[in-house]
Parts: C-alpha cells; structure tokens; sequence
C-alpha cells in the first residue's frame, strides 16, 4: 500500500509527469479516484504530489536505516532529496500564501476524513536520522501519519 500526498494551495501551480530517474517531486491535476478529498481542503487549488518512488512513500522515509548497507543509504538520500523538494515546494507557495493545507493518505482511503489535523512549518518534516536500537542502526522519522491533515505555516523568527 502506498501513501498518497496532496497539496492545496491558493494560486495554481505547474503540473508535471513523473519521470523514473529524473525526479524527486512531481504534481499533477487531481483524476477521478482523487475527487473525494477535496472535502478537505479551503484551498481552490488541489493537487497530486508523487516522490522519487512515484507515489507519497519516497517522501516519508520512515523506519530503520543501516548506514554500511550501500543500496539502504541510497534509497535514504532518494528519499531525502524528494522531501526537500516537496518542503522546497511548499516554501515556495508560502512566500506568497499563509498556508499550504497537505492531505496524507493511503492509496484508495481517498474518500475518508483525517484522523488528525495539525499545524507545521515545514522545517518540521525533514528528517533527520537519529541513533537507535543496534548497533550501526539509525531510526528515521518523518512525524506524518496516513490520514493526517496539516496546514503549512511558515517558519515563525
């Protein structure tokens, strides 16, 4: 099962393809299986935003890293790549917006409600690896869980 990400914004926005080995964020329109979760947003503009992986997952690299696993290591900094341009992007719709509403859900949960709403800057989403469990382990965590709302303020100082 695959997360799926969507932003509401105030002005619209350039929509793009997802392209295997050339992107770390794509949007697109909303299509049908979308359509339900426009309930949740104030925002008139709605999109799609997929990751590296091509769905939501590459951007919450949740769970245990290996730093001395090679392949572990590059999926992380993927990952990393692809949540920096999705807080790059809503930076970006800041500068000129007070918030930015993301709806995080699973594939095919599109038409229920959050579970929780909240409020974050998006400085609160990058993730920063942490020393856990093992030895030579690392615990990455992304604080979003799926049917989360949040509204994107900016960062406040």
């Amino acid at each position: 099962m695959c997360y799926a990400v969507y932003i509401g914004t105030d002005t619209p926005q350039p929509t793009s393809e997802w392209e295997k080995d050339n992107r770390n964020i794509y949007i697109k329109d909303l299509i049908e299986r979308d359509f339900p979760v426009r309930t949740n947003f104030s925002k008139p503009f709605i999109y799609y935003v997929g990751s590296n992986l091509g769905c939501g997952c590459g951007f919450f690299p949740n769970g245990p890293l290996y730093p001395d696993d090679g392949e572990d290591m590059q999926r992380f900094e993927k990952a990393k790549r692809s949540l920096k341009a999705l807080v790059a992007f809503i930076e970006e719709n800041l500068a000129t917006a007070e918030t930015v509403e993301v709806f995080v859900t699973w594939e095919g949960r599109q038409s229920e409600p959050p579970t929780r709403r909240r409020t974050l800057s998006p400085n609160e989403l990058c993730a920063n690896p942490e020393p856990f469990g093992e030895e030579g382990q690392l615990m990455v965590n992304v604080p979003i869980e799926e049917q989360d709302f949040i509204v994107m303020k900016k960062t406040s100082g």
